[in-house]
């Protein structure tokens, strides 16, 4: 599933089939394990191209899929990824999982995945998220993914104006 912390842009996503890039959704389609970029021997993208939710990697920027509503949860299966230097919609940084439970419902998972996104936050970007233009994006499970016991998720970075980044946000206090 796909959510933001603030206010959700309008073409946003979600998460690992998982939410805003949740595994059960099918928003621009595709297998959530593909990568069809091009990446050079440190792992960074060099050539943009489609990546499924399940193998984006810390530091992957990519572009907003479209969507037609103002859900704040969206489901995502893949995201267009770009090299960080291209101008961009969003960051990953952080890469997490939640513990074998069972399944605590939509809004639980996104508090819990949020709470640690928040965490980490500061560390990535160099200042506390109340200082920041940066808001936090989330790709979580759904339910269908966690019954495959998939409970990964993506803590990831976007502008609140909605503006394109360039560059990666690590530590640059934006």
């Amino acid at each position: 599933m796909w959510s933001s912390a603030g206010t959700l842009l309008g073409a946003f996503l979600a998460f690992l089939t998982v939410f805003a890039l949740t595994g059960c959704g099918v928003l621009g389609g595709g297998d959530p394990q593909a990568d069809d970029t091009t990446r050079d021997d440190t792992g960074q993208i060099i050539e943009a191209g489609e990546v499924g939710v399940n193998v984006l990697k810390l530091g992957d920027c990519f572009n907003d899929n479209p969507v037609e509503s103002e859900a704040e949860v969206v489901d995502v299966l893949t995201v267009q990824a770009v090299p960080c230097s291209e101008a961009h919609d969003n960051e990953v940084y952080y890469l997490g999982a939640l513990p074998e439970t069972p399944y605590p419902g939509e809004d639980l998972v996104d508090e819990l995945v949020l709470d640690q996104c928040l965490t980490v936050f500061e560390a990535f970007a160099g200042v506390p998220y109340e200082e920041s233009r940066l808001d936090i994006g989330r790709i979580f499970p759904s339910e269908a993914n966690w019954a495959d016991e998939d409970r990964g998720y993506i803590c990831l970075v976007y502008d609140v104006d909605l503006q394109k980044l360039e560059g990666s946000m690590r530590g640059r206090g934006y």
